[in-house]
């Protein structure tokens, strides 16, 4: 019985040891943790105004606002709280659930108050002399989301909204900011804090000298918003710049943003001075317009480092498309620039540096196609049907540069001076593996060269293993300029599988009503260009640079044996033949095999389809075309 009532004694001395453990966690939890008996408060039900309201709010309290118009400047005391509307998800509460600013202030202020959310209201008429109109905020980590930000105002900067002085994280996401105007920075946006987030907004009709929608001082990342019709107007000592989005030292990401119909004096989708480790991805930019008299580019990068303009789409734009400038290495990519009123793309500047143009499709574009200075590579680029009203319809080399051309198509480009495909000028450059064809000057059809008389002037141009129309004959070698003419150029017919043309809508006599039908530049089998490239490059002026580039325009491997004779050489022009590939989908698959028995026994020069499924270039559709693919599925 005595070792039963010591157990007993025990049991319950543990119990007790544990119950006063349990009630120092909790005491900890209730010091350190408010949230957990956060409180909600109502307005105008518990506090007749939202300020009274945040007077009598702690840490992690959530206030919401029900419906009405509160005519207020709202200042969160540095309290850790939300303050959000009934439904931040129903446009009409939001609509509906008003802080007037009654230009005054700032409609909300949010200073030395950590983790806050404003979430699901309308702000507007809100005005201030300093930073943000609609909300100021000076103390992230903060999350703004949802709300109408309209009609406000501010001196500095941040019309409708500013996150200043700050390095804590900032996410403005779902947000309609409309409307807003800034004397100086942003007028939609203006982000001076480290890391911050500015994701699926809606970001229109903002007025701003520098960054009409948005402005950024410091790493951000500018994701997936429709940013459209902002305007940096140009007023005297005061230029307009940035009309979508302007930038100071931008570190970051923008990506997959819509930025259409924006006006600045340059940069009227995106500007800045002084990127580096910026990456520009996947944006549609379009409709951009520049003051009258003024040539400024859509996306404007005057002074950067090492920076990516990749995967965007800039088209039909007033202005000319991209123009990178600084003291590098800079990188355009996979870009589709169509239908600008000026140069698709400009690599350009006064002092050298590294610059790669690779896989872009530049066409249509009213200022010619690509305008290079400095030193690099331009690989693997599509430049067809673009106009210049000068010289270089095609690609411009316009002094001191040093530069390869490797592996682009050339096609169908006019100059109303000299050099419809290529103009090298005061300098220097290497062309290999290049189709260069149907293109037009007043002064001589395909190439030209030419130097000044200043030795650092001179110019020169080495061709090779290019498909250069009229051969050497179609190169105009102007004074102090030499040309050196390899063995291995041809001139021939290079069977794409369609050109590009314009249609006239049956329309001859009205051109406001042509459309251009993009080409396919894919080789068909038998084309001269297939396995007639060169696999070693020799650029002495470049040795950095030159290795071929790893894959095609469309991402096929380079280099593949096109002509199935066992040796795989690479192509001239910017696609990489891939034999089987009947259908051109970058892969030797059934559906191949299937094209190629709907066509058997049909001539060659009847169809396309049938030209497509003579895969060995032997004159007829036959089994032996079965075969071959049937021998590139088994790879």
């Amino acid at each position: 019985m005595a070792g039963v009532a010591i157990d007993a004694i025990m049991e319950d001395h543990t119990m007790s040891k544990r119950i006063a453990c349990l009630s120092v966690i909790a005491a900890f939890l209730l010091c350190c943790s408010p949230d957990l008996y956060a409180a909600q408060i109502y307005v105008p039900a518990d506090y007749p105004t939202i300020q009274v309201a945040i007077d009598a709010a702690v840490d992690g309290d959530m206030i919401v606002v029900s419906p009405g118009r509160y005519v207020e400047n709202v200042d969160f005391l540095g309290k850790r709280i939300t303050l959000q509307s009934t439904n931040p998800h129903d446009r009409e509460v939001v609509a509906s659930t008003i802080i007037d600013g009654n230009q005054a202030g700032s409609c909300v202020t949010i200073v030395d108050a950590r983790d806050c959310v404003l979430r699901g209201l309308t702000l507007r008429n809100g005005s201030t002399r300093g930073w943000g109109g609609g909300v100021r905020c000076e103390s992230p980590p903060v999350t703004i989301e949802d709300n109408v930000i309209t009609g406000n105002y501010a001196e500095l900067g941040g019309g409708g909204v500013a996150v200043v002085y700050s390095d804590g994280l900032a996410i403005i996401r779902g947000n309609t900011i409309c409307g807003n105007s800034a004397h100086n920075f942003g007028g939609g946006v203006c982000i001076q804090s480290r890391g911050s987030i500015v994701k699926g907004n809606t970001i229109t009709s903002n007025v701003g000298h520098m960054g009409a929608g948005i402005f950024v001082f410091e790493e951000a990342q500018v994701i997936g918003n429709v940013i459209s019709s902002n305007v940096a107007p140009d007023t005297p000592g005061l230029a307009g710049l940035g009309g979508g989005i302007g930038s100071d030292a931008f570190r970051g990401f923008i990506t997959d943003n819509v930025i259409s119909s924006n006006t600045a004096l340059a940069g009227a989708a995106f500007t800045c001075s002084g990127a580096f480790d910026l990456v520009m991805v996947g944006n549609i930019v379009s409709g951009s317009t520049a003051y009258e008299g003024y040539q400024g580019p859509a996306v404007y990068i005057p002074d950067g480092m090492d920076f990516t303009v990749a995967g965007n789409s800039v088209v039909d734009n007033q202005t000319p498309g991209i123009c990178i400038e600084g003291v590098g290495p800079a990188i355009a990519v996979d870009n589709m620039v169509i239908g600008n009123g000026g140069s698709g793309i400009a690599a350009r500047g006064s002092s050298k540096h590294d610059v790669a143009v690779l896989d872009n499709v530049v066409s249509c574009n009213r200022g010619g196609g690509i305008v290079l200075r400095y030193e690099g590579l331009l690989a693997n680029n599509l430049v067809s049907d673009n106009s210049s009203d000068s010289n270089g319809g095609g690609v411009l080399l316009d002094g001191e540069c040093l530069f390869t051309l490797l592996n682009n198509t050339i096609i169908g480009n006019r100059a109303a001076g000299s050099g419809g495909g290529i103009r090298v000028y005061r300098s220097k450059a290497l062309i290999a593996n290049n189709i260069i064809r149907d293109n037009n000057a007043s002064n001589g059809p395909e190439l030209d060269v030419g130097g000044e008389e200043v030795v650092w002037q001179h110019a020169s141009l080495t061709v090779k293993n290019s498909n250069v129309a009229g051969g050497e004959a179609g190169v105009i070698v102007g004074g102090f300029a030499t040309l050196t003419w390899g063995p291995t150029n041809i001139d021939a017919d290079p069977l794409f599988v369609e050109l590009g043309h314009w249609d006239d809508a049956s329309t001859p006599d009205d051109p406001a009503d042509d459309s251009f039908i993009p080409g396919d530049y894919h080789l068909l089998p038998g084309s001269p260009c297939i396995d007639a490239g060169t696999n070693d490059i020799d650029n002495p002026d470049t040795p950095e640079i030159e290795t071929l580039p790893t894959t095609d325009i469309a991402g096929l491997p380079r280099i593949i044996d096109g002509d199935l004779d066992g040796t795989a050489t690479v192509d001239i022009g910017a696609y990489e033949h891939l034999p089987g590939d009947v259908n051109y989908d970058g892969k030797v698959n059934v559906l191949d095999l299937l094209l190629v028995r709907n066509s058997l026994g049909s001539d060659p020069s009847s169809s396309i389809e049938a030209r497509k499924a003579d895969v060995n270039a032997d004159g007829s559709v036959n089994v032996q075309d079965l075969l071959a693919v049937r021998g590139q599925l088994a790879r």
